[in-house]
């Protein structure tokens, strides 16, 4: 199941990366909704409280908050995404 969440993590994180650079605060309000439900399930608070924050600048439509920490988010899932890996023990992927 870590695996799985892995994947959609990085699906989420690139599709929120798109949104951005598109100006679609809708896109990135539900995926960074979706990422800060799955991430606290997974022990990963660092992502869920920046994809909390993301979140709400979405519904506020705080756009120039969103695109930074959009970007700031984007930048968490690499760490978080090692941090799973060696916390469950899981191999280590070249696509990682």
């Amino acid at each position: 199941m870590v695996e799985v969440f892995i994947d959609e993590l990085r699906e989420q994180a690139t599709l929120i990366e798109a949104a951005a650079r598109d100006s679609d605060l809708s896109l990135m309000e539900r995926e960074s909704h979706i990422i800060k439900s799955s991430a606290g399930m997974y022990g990963a608070p660092r992502v869920r409280s920046s994809a909390t924050r993301l979140n709400k600048a979405c519904k506020v439509d705080d756009a120039s908050a969103a695109f930074s920490l959009a970007e700031a988010l984007a930048a968490d899932i690499p760490y978080t995404i090692a941090a799973l890996r060696i916390h469950y023990d899981l191999p280590d992927r070249a696509d990682s």
